[in-house]
């Protein structure tokens, strides 16, 4: 009798300490930024023209606050050119501003290891209202 106690006490044991010494894939480091930073593939349309463009890379870094990130190749403008962003849970705001001569803005969400940022890129009187969806 005591070797069925001690086995059976054995097993549970080690079951504890399996499913206690494992977490969770998708735990985050507490960092909403975590989610969005990389190298992402993005393909972007134009709602305005129907265009849509060729694939091109897109490279996401933190950047000072907790809260800040920069989109580098945003809007497949080269990869020097870059714009700031606000990531707050699984919502990325680009806020008004202007990167090699467009005036940039947009807002998207993160979502099932892709991002989609509806934008506007104004260049002098043209804009361009589009979606740009990033996945690896």
């Amino acid at each position: 009798m005591h070797k069925i106690y001690r086995d059976v006490t054995f097993v549970l044991i080690a079951t504890l300490l399996l499913f206690s010494a494992c977490t969770p894939d998708n735990e985050t480091t507490g960092d909403d930024r975590d989610s969005f930073t990389g190298g992402w593939t993005c393909r972007d349309s134009s709602k305005s023209t129907g265009d849509v463009q060729p694939l091109y890379s897109v490279n996401i870094a933190k950047s000072g606050t907790a809260d800040t990130v920069i989109i580098y190749n945003f809007y497949n403008l080269g990869g020097n050119t870059s714009v700031m962003a606000l990531v707050s849970g699984n919502s990325i705001v680009i806020p008004s501003q202007t990167d090699d001569s467009y005036l940039m803005s947009g807002s998207g969400l993160f979502s099932h290891d892709a991002i989609t940022i509806n934008y506007t890129a104004k260049l002098g009187n043209a804009a361009d209202n589009g979606t740009a969806v990033y996945s690896r």
